[in-house]
């Protein structure tokens, strides 16, 4: 037997170390596999007729407010894309702020090449995201688009002062921030450089009784048009409503270029067995997260002596014990929840790949509003539960993948929770069903593909 058969692991780690040091030295391949044929078994089977071609790499300034070792959603995704896309022949300039002294810094994220694609940072300015102080508002608010003030003078310092002695084909901008679209457009203006813009959110689509929280949406609405109206191109993270009503704003088209998971983090589990039923949820409940479906369906459930609460835990990572307690306030689940209010992104992957089911929270009637982590669950291959649904693109994509079930009540959530539990009883093992050549679409390796693509028509057109 030929030794990559009998050591595949070892192979398949050699490769991928030789593809990451051709990232390193500006290489790239020729013809580029995706890192999802890096694992052992697809590696015995993937043909390694793949040869190194030096290529000086095409370069692309990245305007990245959220960055690691911030561990939020919202840096994982720059953070991603500037690993894998020197693979499809872009090398990113990240400019950033320095986030390891904030409360939510993860030196698990800072990967070798997610670091050293950084070119500069800024002064670290940042706050508590879930509770701005009253000084952090007031600030905000004079500040206007400029916000962060030291974060947005800083930041068009040092990309003036790369862009004059380097040859840059394109600024990359990932908003939110407001800041970041304002910085690639006046570094666009000053040195005639195209720029695109990365669209995570848009302004004035989550509800909010405030009526400053209105006119606060009213301004940036007014901002996004401004700016977005010199970019070369503008992509978005998920299909629906959301990407409609940007295109309506601007009168252009927009790009569709998913949120994803990166595999070297969330990766698919090994089947085993569970000695407890375990409901995992990781991320913070936000105001207008809805558990109540889940809190509800259990709370019965318990009462009619179909679970027993001493053989579930409810696990939450990332959130605080009050914000959880208020979304479960019956007393029969309070045994079973256990809350870890900030976990590393290592911890947080583990737990949910290993959990017996992970838990979901979608937006009712809306329809785009889709958070990053529904993919990292896609990628840890156990089954989703999503209550309440959005009869939209979080509904269409669990359909798709046939990563678990989508519930708008509780009847129907009792039945399906009864179904599962039943079922562990007997095995202590719940079987999935993901489809998972629709999952990996997903991967930020593949994903990196579509930017780099989309940067080159960025730059020919």
């Amino acid at each position: 037997m030929a030794l990559w058969k009998q050591h595949p692991k070892l192979f398949a780690r050699l490769f991928k170390t030789l593809c990451m040091a051709c990232i390193q030295s500006d290489t790239i391949l020729a013809k580029p596999l995706p890192f999802l044929l890096l694992t052992a078994e697809s590696f015995a089977t993937a043909s390694i007729k793949v040869f190194i071609k030096m290529k000086k790499l095409k370069k692309v300034l990245f305007i990245a407010y959220y960055y690691p070792p911030l561990n939020r959603s919202g840096s994982r995704r720059p953070a991603a894309f500037a690993k894998y896309l020197p693979v499809y022949g872009w090398q990113p300039l990240v400019v950033t702020t320095n986030w390891r002294s904030s409360r939510y810094s993860d030196l698990d994220t800072l990967h070798e090449p997610v670091e050293k694609a950084v070119i500069g940072r800024t002064r670290n300015v940042s706050s508590d995201f879930n509770h701005p102080t009253i000084f952090t508002r007031m600030t905000s608010v004079l500040s206007g688009y400029r916000f962060p003030l030291p974060w947005t003078s800083e930041a068009l310092k040092i990309s003036s002062s790369y862009i004059k002695s380097n040859e840059i084909s394109v600024i990359l901008a990932t908003y939110p921030p407001i800041s970041n679209l304002y910085i690639a457009d006046r570094l666009s203006r000053r040195f005639k450089i195209p720029w695109v813009a990365d669209i995570r959110d848009i302004a004035g689509e989550h509800f909010s009784p405030h009526f400053l929280h209105h006119i606060s949406s009213l301004r940036h609405i007014r901002w996004e048009k401004q700016f977005l109206n010199t970019s070369k191109s503008i992509c978005f993270v998920a299909p629906g409503s959301l990407l409609n009503t940007l295109s309506i704003r601007l009168n252009r088209d927009i790009s569709l270029i998913h949120n994803g998971f990166d595999p070297d983090f969330f990766y698919p589990a090994s089947a085993k067995t569970e000695n407890q039923f375990n409901f995992v949820y990781t991320g913070a409940l936000g105001r207008t997260t809805n558990l109540s479906i889940i809190s509800d369906s259990l709370s019965h459930l318990i009462k009619r002596g179909v679970v027993s609460p001493a053989k579930i835990s409810l696990d939450f990572y990332g959130t605080a014990k009050h914000d959880v307690m208020k979304s479960f306030p019956h007393p029969a689940l309070h045994q079973s929840i256990r809350v870890f209010p900030w976990s590393s992104i290592t911890v947080t992957a583990r737990a949910q790949r290993e959990a017996t089911v992970i838990l979901h929270a979608s937006y009712p009637g809306t329809d785009g509003i889709m958070t990053a982590k529904i993919y990292e669950y896609l990628a840890a291959n156990r089954p989703i539960l999503t209550c309440p649904g959005d009869d939209g693109a979080v509904s269409n994509l669990l359909k798709e993948t046939q990563a678990g079930w989508v519930c708008s009540d509780v009847p129907t959530t009792m039945n399906i929770i009864q179904r599962l539990y039943q079922h562990w009883e007997n095995s202590h093992f719940i079987e999935y069903h993901g489809i998972r050549s629709r999952i990996d679409q997903f991967s930020y390796t593949c994903l990196s593909k579509k930017l780099a693509d989309f940067l080159t028509r960025s730059i020919e057109t």
